[in-house]
């Protein structure tokens, strides 16, 4: 079943959306190269009652430096916010578009690992698509599954492989072929767990490459690959981020005394010790020590695709996540309370002192920041806030509700469920310069910057009920606001 609200897939027996906590009524070897076989997506069945404190995790991310245990906290009230940047003169792009692998992007291990580790933006391709349009996703992220045929090559370090695309073990423990191969690259590291097996590759996809197998010149897609995860099925999801990985994130926001341990269901205040599926498969526990606000005291990191950091605090109808601010020396908590159709933004200096907090009517449809503003879709309104006092830059925009934002350099690019205007851009003010309709309802969006354009990927129906009628449509749009090209995949 499928929520009509946000358009997530569920299980069958569910009574509330784990992902907009939406209540509902009752009524609710290798093979001759051959078609393949398409891609389910992915469903975290096994803890989908813990995902329940998950928003759009597309919303968060987090920047190094924040937290360092031996700073006096009398010196990191409202630090490092530049002074007298207005909204018309905030070109600094949004977190939400920095990519950790992008090769424009100069940074050090750790940050980019803390850019993977809140990165939601993969694309899911067919293997059809990936060649016959491969202008519109090279150079973009994109994840799938597939099986290790062969390791080609390892020279200086790298590690070359060809992978059945889509090709997996099924519930049955039988192989599935899907005749389909792609070409990925990675570095050693990566590669010493490449067995034979399937798993899962998040990559970027550089295009067509002629290679020689078995003595035949074949053109096939190619991917340097991110990050590899086990594979159970191709509906559930395993973790993606190493114990050691969430070890080192929370030493480098809550300081190198902090340490990380396995959730258990006590640990959330909304899952009963006696809930069906234990909390630690995918989520880790810090707790922080030395901060003069107790409220703030233990936190949970989810080591799935798209982390997030969660106030074990948080309950049913009520999700509090933290995130921290592009100036390394504030973060920020917002609460949603879907109960009350509230939503709080706090700001609060490294010790959990409150600089700032307002509220507003509505649910947070989503959001992105830079270092002096904060950039909110709450309700159908939107906010653009200096991050320093917390007021408005502008005069509020009304918008619509919106599902997905990005601050630009030139502008904030929205999108909403809607097919009258789903997709909008505005100026950096927040006044609408150009909006685009589709055909079908939008659902679940990602959202990457490539060659120039705007290229979206979404979940659609041309029916909210209709939950056979699933599209993947991929939409490149110019900074214009025309739609470049657009592909629907069944």
């Amino acid at each position: 079943m499928y929520c009509k609200n946000c358009g997530k897939e569920l299980p069958e027996e569910s009574s509330f959306c784990p992902y907009c906590m939406t209540k509902f009524t009752e009524e609710i070897p290798a093979e001759p190269i051959s078609k393949q076989k398409s891609k389910q997506k992915i469903l975290i069945a096994v803890i989908a009652a813990v995902t329940a404190i998950a928003l759009v995790v597309s919303s968060i991310f987090l920047f190094p430096g924040l937290i360092n245990k031996d700073t006096d906290s009398e010196t990191s009230t409202n630090k490092s916010f530049k002074e007298n940047v207005s909204a018309k003169d905030d070109t600094e792009p949004g977190l939400a578009s920095i990519k950790p692998y992008n090769t424009d992007i100069k940074s050090d291990d750790e940050k980019k690992l803390l850019l993977d580790f809140f990165d939601t933006d993969y694309f899911s391709v067919k293997y059809n698509s990936l060649k016959t349009n491969t202008k519109i996703y090279k150079n973009s992220q994109i994840y799938f599954y597939g099986f290790v045929k062969e390791i080609l090559s390892e020279n200086n370090g790298i590690t070359t492989a060809l992978v059945e695309y889509s090709a997996g073990t099924g519930f049955d423990g039988i192989h599935v072929s899907s005749g389909n191969y792609v070409i990925i690259n990675c570095d050693d590291e990566k590669a010493e767990k490449l067995n034979g097996n399937t798993y899962w590759f998040y990559g970027n996809f550089t295009g067509l490459e002629n290679y020689t197998i078995n003595n035949e010149n074949l053109s096939l897609p190619a991917f340097n690959i991110n990050r590899i995860a086990d594979f159970v099925y191709d509906y559930v999801e395993t973790p993606l981020f190493s114990e050691n990985e969430i070890q080192k994130i929370s030493q480098y926001f809550f300081g190198k005394e902090s340490t990380v341990r396995t959730a258990e269901n006590n640990d959330f205040e909304f899952l009963g010790d006696d809930y069906y599926d234990p909390a630690s498969e995918f989520y880790y526990i810090t707790e922080i020590s030395n901060k003069t606000n107790k409220d703030f005291s233990k936190y949970a990191l989810y080591s799935g695709s798209g982390g997030y950091l969660i106030d074990c605090k948080t309950d049913h109808g009520t999700t509090r996540y933290i995130t921290f601010s592009a100036d390394f020396e504030h973060f920020y908590v917002r609460t949603s309370d879907t109960l009350k159709n509230l939503f709080t933004f706090e700001c609060y200096d490294k010790y959990f002192k409150k600089i700032w907090s307002r509220q507003f009517d509505g649910d947070l449809g989503s959001m992105d920041y830079t270092t002096n503003h904060i950039y909110l879709s709450v309700g159908e309104m939107l906010y653009i806030i200096d991050a320093k006092t917390g007021n408005n830059s502008v005069e509020p925009k009304h918008v619509g509700q919106k599902i997905a934002l990005r601050k630009l350099t030139d502008g904030i690019l929205l999108l909403t469920e809607e097919t009258p205007d789903s997709i909008m851009k505005a100026d950096l003010e927040g006044n609408k310069l150009w909006t685009i309709s589709t055909a079908y309802t939008v659902f679940t969006p990602a959202i990457q910057l490539i060659n120039g354009n705007y290229v979206l990927q979404f979940i659609s129906y041309s029916d909210n009920s209709a939950w056979n009628d699933e599209k993947t449509v991929t939409t490149v749009v110019s900074p214009k606001g025309s739609i470049v090209s657009s592909v629907q995949e069944n």
